[in-house]
C-alpha cells in the first residue's frame, strides 16, 4: 500500500455501501402465504376473484372456485381479504 493513499473501503470508513440493509430479508413476505388455502376475495383493478388460494408465488395468485382455477397477476391486485 503506498504511503499518502486514502483508503475507501466500507470496513475501514464504516460506511455502508451495500444497496440493502443487513436486516432486509432478502425475500420480503407479502402476507399472501397467510392465506393459502383459506377462502378468499382478492380485488382487482377492475373485478373480484372469490375462491381459495390455493398457491401464491412472487407475481401470481392461483385461485380455485369449484372446478375452476384462475391464475391473477399480483400487479392488478388491489388488495385481499378473507371470504367468511
Amino acid at each position: 500500500m503506498e504511503k499518502g493513499r486514502p483508503v475507501y473501503s466500507s470496513h475501514k470508513t464504516g460506511l455502508n455501501t451495500s444497496t440493502h440493509s443487513k436486516n432486509t430479508p432478502k425475500n420480503p413476505s407479502d402476507f399472501s402465504n397467510e392465506y393459502v388455502g383459506k377462502n378468499v376475495k382478492v380485488v382487482l383493478y377492475n373485478s373480484v376473484v372469490e375462491g381459495v388460494l390455493e398457491k401464491s408465488t412472487k407475481y401470481w395468485f392461483k385461485i380455485s372456485n369449484g372446478g375452476r382455477t384462475v391464475y391473477v397477476n399480483k400487479a392488478w391486485v388491489v388488495f385481499v381479504e378473507p371470504s367468511p
